[in-house]
């Protein structure tokens, strides 16, 4: 068990319960992933994250760790699912209250608070595409099977994003939201264009 698993989805579902209606468990998974991402904006290690995550095949970065503390958050009515979107109980908010508390949860939660601003903010597809291009997750696509992901030496990339984006926007501790929309917007804008270019080359292939 790992206790920054549980307590990530517990935040994450009591953000999003009423806006949203409840989630569904990709969403848990692309929200801590960038939640990841933006602890590493703020120059810490991804070791400190708790969990690790990994591109199994199906195009969201994935962490079984968290797959397995939805389940059982689940299993013990913290949280709840119905039509296959989660949401989160009252036991399950007096359980946050508490690992609220803890020392090692302290940093996490303006990480947390941002990707979810970040889902609420952005079109879906800008939150999927976006990810989809984090140097790591699309290095990951060029080889078959499982590859873990935020590893080197792809991750160095993802450095580099960083260091353009403060000098953007000057790096704010108690503002993570507006680098994360900007990322996500840059970074979904890039697959655009790639998709753009991929076409135009295929229209002049079928002209010729």
């Amino acid at each position: 068990m790992v206790p920054e698993a549980f307590f990530d989805c517990l935040q994450i579902a009591a953000e999003l319960n009423e806006p949203l209606g409840g989630i569904s468990r990709m969403d848990f998974q692309r929200i801590t992933f960038l939640s990841c991402l933006l602890s590493i904006y703020q120059a810490k290690p991804v070791e400190e994250w708790g969990y690790r995550f990994a591109n199994t095949g199906a195009g969201t970065p994935f962490s079984d760790q968290l797959n397995d503390a939805v389940g059982r958050l689940l299993s013990v009515g913290q949280l709840l699912e119905s039509n296959d979107r989660i949401s989160i109980s009252e036991t399950g908010r007096a359980m946050l209250e508490m690992m609220r508390g803890f020392d090692s949860n302290s940093g996490r939660s303006a990480c947390l608070d941002a990707a979810c601003a970040s889902m609420l903010a952005v079109p879906r597809a800008t939150m999927t595409d976006g990810l989809d291009q984090e140097p790591t997750v699309a290095a990951s696509h060029l080889r078959s099977g499982a590859t873990m992901l935020l590893e080197e030496p792809y991750v160095q990339m993802l450095y580099e994003h960083f260091d353009t984006l403060a000098n953007v926007i000057s790096p704010d501790p108690t503002d993570l939201f507006s680098p994360s929309v900007l990322w996500l917007s840059y970074m979904s804008e890039t697959k655009l264009s790639e998709r753009t270019t991929i076409a135009k080359e295929g229209l002049l292939r079928d002209g010729d």
